[in-house]
């Protein structure tokens, strides 16, 4: 793993959450974070990002595409964000991902839980996983 965390990620609420700080993560970040998705694909609806601006590198999409390809399908994703570049990111992953990909302000909770198919109960422990893990990132000072 890298010496330092971009971002930080588990499952909350019938979703996998990751919650990304400005910075993208490092290739072995990256495929830890695909890995743990499969690992986990049977405890979610689905994967609900937070991010303040940090996302994957376009090799990192490649290799996200590639690797959804050799599973055999896309998870539901609901990226929250507040960059407009993020929300580009996400339009054009969805071209190759498919309508299982929607973008959402960054306090867009209940739309993107809803996307998921989440229960209100499982969006509030999505909030509160999401609100600790963006506490873990400002305290080991992520970028």
């Amino acid at each position: 793993m890298a010496d330092q965390r971009t971002f930080f990620y588990e499952v909350a609420g019938n979703a996998h959450v990751a919650v990304h700080g400005k910075a993208p993560p490092s290739d072995e970040e990256w495929q830890d974070y695909l890995d743990h998705i499969v690992q986990h694909v049977n405890d979610a609806r689905g994967v609900i990002v937070n991010t303040t601006g940090g996302g994957p590198t376009a090799a990192q999409r490649r290799a996200a595409t590639e690797h959804w390809n050799r599973y055999g399908s896309t998870p539901k994703m609901a990226i929250m964000t507040i960059s407009p570049v993020v929300r580009g990111m996400v339009t054009a992953l969805s071209w190759f991902l498919g309508t299982n990909l929607r973008a959402y302000p960054i306090d867009g909770f209940k739309d993107a839980g809803k996307h998921l198919g989440l229960s209100a109960s499982d969006v509030e422990e999505v909030r509160a996983v999401v609100e600790r893990l963006r506490g873990e990132l400002k305290s080991i000072g992520a970028r």
